[in-house]
């Protein structure tokens, strides 16, 4: 652990430098004895590193509360569930065996391609995926599965817009920490083909 020293000045603390002259000679120390001789107290750090805090000071140490601010706590928490949000544990669906997902951008491009390829008299779409190859599979089936992945898609959407509004409307940081945000969202649509 790395020791730090100060003092107050003017209400903002003033660090040690890294060597100090005692005596006749400089010296680089930790030792808190000979730090509080040359008039710098000890660091210590009360709780985790936040932008709100409060400075005290005794005889020996100086001590930064770190005092968490529930915007704070709500907005880290809200970013949490933007990245779960993100995540495969929403953005799945299964085709066999094999996670898959495509955005909503990626989705509407399938579905044109999928529609010029059926104009064209075709009745298979082959379906490429770095995870599956290629997979033929009946342009019908496609529909549905288009159909399925989009519902999916926005049940997921009203979840997570409902978990962020609860999370909106919570009073205090431990409702806030506490907070499940991975409830509540659809079963993951499969796809069995052949």
């Amino acid at each position: 652990m790395n020791t730090k020293f100060g003092k107050l000045v003017s209400g903002c603390i003033e660090y040690a430098p890294d060597r100090l002259i005692d005596g006749d000679s400089m010296v680089f120390t930790t030792d808190p004895a000979l730090m509080l001789q040359h008039g710098y107290k000890m660091i210590v750090k009360d709780g985790a590193i936040t932008n709100h805090y409060t400075i005290t000071e005794d005889d020996t140490s100086i001590t930064i509360h770190y005092n968490q601010d529930i915007e704070d706590v709500r907005m880290m928490r809200l970013a949490q569930l933007d990245t779960y949000d993100k995540s495969t544990a929403v953005n799945e669906f299964y085709l066999g065996e094999v996670g898959l997902w495509a955005d909503k951008d990626d989705r509407t491009a399938l579905e044109r391609a999928v529609d010029k390829w059926e104009a064209e008299g075709n009745t298979t779409y082959p379906l490429c995926d770095e995870k599956i190859g290629v997979v033929n599979i009946p342009i019908a089936t496609m529909r549905l599965i288009f159909k399925d992945v989009e519902v999916y898609a926005i049940k997921c959407m009203q979840r997570t817009f409902e978990h962020k509004m609860a999370i909106k409307a919570l009073n205090t940081i431990e409702e806030i920490q506490n907070y499940d945000f991975t409830t509540g969202y659809p079963d993951k649509p499969v796809f069995n083909i052949q």
